[in-house]
């Protein structure tokens, strides 16, 4: 089917461009590739930025898991630490809020484990780990998960509706 297509379209799109270069309307071929490339790229900026398709940059990847996360993560204005591998996207998302990276600091409030063992985490927090709720987000699909630890306490204040389990 798709060969069915691509022959006429392509004849037809060589006939046109023809026709306007003859026509010494170049420009005007200029200016309608000019608005496809405007378009496109207000697609992808404004109109749907979390969308999870095979061959779009990664934020266009991550879809609104990670988008309920980065909303979670501020709406905890919660110190928070940083485990494992941080790469661009996680960086710059968690830039304004207090988050620390190495060494491990014990009790705080809000911890990210991405790329790491979540058993390795578990062990890292010791005694204490009975004092959080433990929320998994996907990155993208398929992708790695990101765990978040959030203290008993401060989970209140994360939006219901966003977590109807807990």
């Amino acid at each position: 089917m798709i060969l069915n297509l691509i022959l006429p379209l392509g004849l037809f799109i060589a006939f046109a461009g023809a026709k306007v270069f003859q026509a010494k309307k170049w420009w005007l071929l200029i200016g309608l590739l000019f608005l496809v490339g405007s378009y496109q790229l207000v697609a992808d900026n404004f109109l749907h930025p979390n969308r999870a398709l095979t061959w779009d940059y990664a934020y266009l990847q991550s879809g609104t898991d990670f988008e309920h996360l980065v909303l979670a993560l501020h709406s905890l204005p919660q110190p928070l630490q940083i485990i494992g591998l941080t790469d661009e996207l996680l960086y710059v998302e968690t830039e304004d809020l207090d988050r620390r990276f190495e060494p491990f600091t014990p009790g705080l409030p809000v911890y990210l484990n991405y790329q790491h063992s979540f058993q390795a985490m578990l062990n890292l927090l010791g005694s204490d780990q009975n004092n959080y709720v433990h929320l998994v987000y996907q990155y993208f699909e398929p992708g790695p998960v990101i765990d978040l630890l959030v203290r008993k306490d401060v989970i209140h204040d994360l939006n219901q509706s966003y977590y109807p389990s807990l």
